[in-house]
């Protein structure tokens, strides 16, 4: 089936392995073995398992193949892309096998099966190279330092466990650790939530993700993008595993002790983490816990610098000096801001201001002051829009370092 002598070989030597590092009993060993196995050759290859426990194995086992085994005693190893059925667990060893190709299996391989395609389907995540650096960021002045600490920290032996990032919508909690991943040069996973919940088996699914990174020989940035909405209730099993990963990460005794990974979780919704799992939120599941608050208007200016130079707007400036622009802004929604020295647009609506100015220079092939009256008053900013809501998320950011 393999392509090559020396794909046969590689694959001789991987079951090898597999038997040396998970099938090691004593040498008179007759239990009964389970091993899950989604790669073809732990099927074509099943006579060296049987050799190497000189026990029978036998594929695609039935309930009555189950059954016949445990009535007649004799040790043997079952091989199936199936979990071991729950009433028969206290009588089998069940071993979860890896592929040779890590997260693509022999048959993915050899029909050229694109990774990061296989990724996302089978294991929920994705993995991007980000083009952004932190100069793309603006204001978040103690959050970059913090990182800057990290770095420091991580190339003398710390290891990170993440950095959990609440705060209002639009406040570039998911843009920042994008960023950090393109200034690191270390490839972005993206944890799809939905996609964990939805498989059928989420835990296994989230050892899955965990066992896969700690098997990669590279380091990641690790975005789980609003934790809030896998939070389950007090004793709901995948949030609790979560939160022993969370915890082990960097000890000793963590069982993926390989695993070169900094953790961004992030969240709008900070209440449903307080009502089900505050647990979440104690001292030692993360290095640090920041709020991300709208920006000053310093941090307003550095951001709307960068959406200008980014939409190619630079006439603007021709229009409107930046402190005239900024106070034209602020006096429209001021009153919705329930803070002092604070902007009352997020960094991602002023983002869409910028673009719509752009989009109108387009289509007019020039740009006036009463244009960006229109936009200022067309982008209506979340602190009004939604301003009871805001007002008590701002009203949790003294648990948190404020940025």
């Amino acid at each position: 089936m393999l392509r090559t002598q020396e794909d046969n070989k590689i694959a001789t030597d991987f079951i090898k392995k597999f038997c040396d590092d998970k099938l090691s009993f004593n040498d008179d060993f007759l239990g009964y073995v389970w091993i899950v196995a989604k790669d073809i050759i732990f099927y074509n290859y099943s006579d060296l398992i049987s050799e190497y426990l000189k026990l029978d194995c036998s594929l695609y086992p039935t309930e009555e193949d189950i059954q016949t085994v445990l009535k007649t005693k004799r040790g043997i190893v079952f091989i199936a892309p199936y979990r071991l059925p729950e009433k028969y667990k206290e009588f089998f060893i069940e071993i979860r096998a890896n592929n040779l190709y890590n997260v693509l299996t022999t048959q993915d391989y050899l029909a050229n099966l694109n990774k990061a395609k296989v990724l996302q389907d089978r294991l929920g995540i994705s993995v991007i190279d980000s083009p952004y650096k932190l100069s793309d960021v603006g204001g978040a002045e103690r959050l970059k330092s913090y990182v800057e600490q990290l770095k420091v920290a991580e190339e003398n032996g710390f290891k990170p466990k993440g950095i959990f990032l609440v705060g209002i919508p639009g406040t570039g909690k998911t843009f920042f650790p994008t960023c950090l991943a393109g200034e690191l040069k270390r490839p972005l996973i993206m944890l799809n939530l939905e996609a964990l919940k939805e498989s059928g088996e989420p835990i296994n699914r989230l050892n899955e993700v965990f066992e896969y990174l700690n098997s990669q020989n590279e380091k990641f940035i690790l975005l789980i993008d609003e934790i809030e909405k896998m939070i389950g209730k007090a004793d709901d099993p995948l949030t609790g595993r979560l939160m022993t990963i969370l915890s082990a990460l960097g000890d000793r005794g963590s069982e993926y002790k390989d695993l070169q990974i900094m953790i961004f979780a992030t969240a709008n919704d900070l209440n449903t983490i307080i009502d089900n799992q505050p647990a979440l939120l104690r001292r030692g599941r993360f290095d640090e816990l920041f709020f991300v608050n709208l920006p000053t208007a310093e941090s307003a200016k550095d951001i709307l610098r960068i959406y200008v130079k980014k939409f190619g707007l630079e006439i603007l400036f021709d229009i409107f000096n930046i402190e005239d622009l900024i106070a034209e802004m602020e006096s429209k929604y001021r009153s919705f801001v329930n803070q002092s020295n604070r902007f009352p647009y997020t960094p991602a609506e002023i983002e869409s201001f910028l673009k719509r100015l752009a989009f109108i220079r387009l289509t007019k092939e020039e740009l006036t002051r009463q244009d960006v009256f229109e936009a200022i008053d067309l982008i209506i900013p979340i602190v009004k829009s939604a301003e009871k809501s805001i007002n008590r998320i701002t009203a949790q950011k003294e648990l948190f370092i404020e940025i």
